[in-house]
């Protein structure tokens, strides 16, 4: 999912940023690390916050449900 999201994030950005900082003379993974991502970090940290909490969530209630013994099968107590 966060794969996606960052995925989603690069293709969102306007091809030209890529472009502007080969002419101003960096490599492909410097334009990446240090143009690009950046960027990309601005538009997808709201889709991460929420992957993140719903993480979260998801653990919560795996850890309510196995101490609760909502798992619990057969035994009659």
């Amino acid at each position: 999912m966060v794969m996606h999201s960052v995925l989603a994030g690069l293709q969102a950005l306007p091809k030209g940023q890529f472009e502007a900082a080969l002419t101003q003379g960096f490599s492909a993974g410097q334009s990446l690390r240090l143009i690009l991502l950046p960027q990309t970090l601005r538009n997808v940290l709201p889709s991460l916050v929420g992957i993140f909490i719903g993480l979260l969530k998801d653990t919560s209630l795996a850890v309510y449900c196995e101490r609760t013994g909502v798992n619990h099968r057969g035994g009659g107590r």
